[in-house]
């Protein structure tokens, strides 16, 4: 899909120049989704939830079907206060 391999790497890029988030993802590239998956269940476990669901947004992002991490992204958007968007 040319639509999805043109907005990851746009997203990628938003999260990386955003203050502060830059060393969250410096280690990731775009196409290791297993690397984010981790480091989102890391941030997660070590109640880093704001960075874990900006992680999870990634990850959605690239595959809104899978269950598990529509299921994070909307808890952690609860437990940050984003009521609306959970």
């Amino acid at each position: 899909m040319a639509t999805h391999r043109f907005a990851m790497p746009l997203i990628a890029l938003a999260f990386l120049s955003a203050e502060g988030r830059g060393m969250l993802f410096a280690q990731v590239t775009v196409n290791d989704a297993p690397a984010l998956q981790r480091r989102a269940e890391a941030l997660r476990g070590e109640q880093r939830l704001s960075e874990a669901r900006d992680v999870y947004r990634i990850l959605v992002a690239r595959d809104s079907h899978d269950y598990e991490n529509r299921f994070w992204l909307a808890k952690l958007e609860g437990w940050t206060g984003q009521l609306g968007t959970a």
